[in-house]
């Protein structure tokens, strides 16, 4: 049971696609918090400048484009991840599961948003942002100034950055 539904009545309605969908990104998430993340999450905003990954050309000698950020904010879908809350369909799957609003539902900013709970955000950081970099990397706070001095990857990952690939 949760919050009064069973699992059939909460996640078949929604199809099986999505039902799938939603276990997965559940266990996914469940999967990202075991890594003990104790960083201040600083915010998509630290990582778009144009010295960073909002550049739209890379460095000589980058082993990274670059232009990470001006993908993830024109073209990926964990951008606009907490907008999808606020529209109709997020509305309609948080009512069906008694959550009232989406948008402020822990059960539903676990996965569309970085989760980081108040106590561990930046001034920069904004739940509206959606899923961003620091949702799967961690808190940038210990590691985003060895980041930014051109530091060896096994560098960044010693102070903390927490590995995709």
């Amino acid at each position: 049971m949760l919050g009064g539904f069973t699992r059939r009545r909460i996640l078949y309605p929604l199809g099986p696609a999505a039902a799938f969908t939603m276990i997965w990104a559940i266990a996914g998430h469940a999967e990202a918090q075991l890594r003990g993340d104790d960083g201040i999450h600083l915010g998509v905003a630290s990582c778009a400048g144009n010295n960073c990954h909002g550049a739209t050309e890379r460095k000589s000698g980058s082993s990274v484009a670059q232009n990470e950020y001006l993908i993830w904010s024109k073209s990926d879908r964990h951008h606009r991840a907490y907008t999808v809350l606020l529209e109709e369909r997020g509305v309609r799957i948080a009512r069906n599961l008694g959550l009232g609003n989406a948008a402020s539902a822990d059960m539903c900013l676990g996965c569309h948003t970085d989760p980081a709970p108040p106590t561990k955000r930046g001034p920069r950081f904004q739940v509206s942002d959606g899923v961003g970099c620091e949702a799967c990397h961690g808190g940038a706070s210990p590691w985003l100034g060895i980041h930014i001095s051109g530091a060896r990857h096994s560098d960044n990952l010693a102070a903390g950055l927490y590995p995709t690939e």
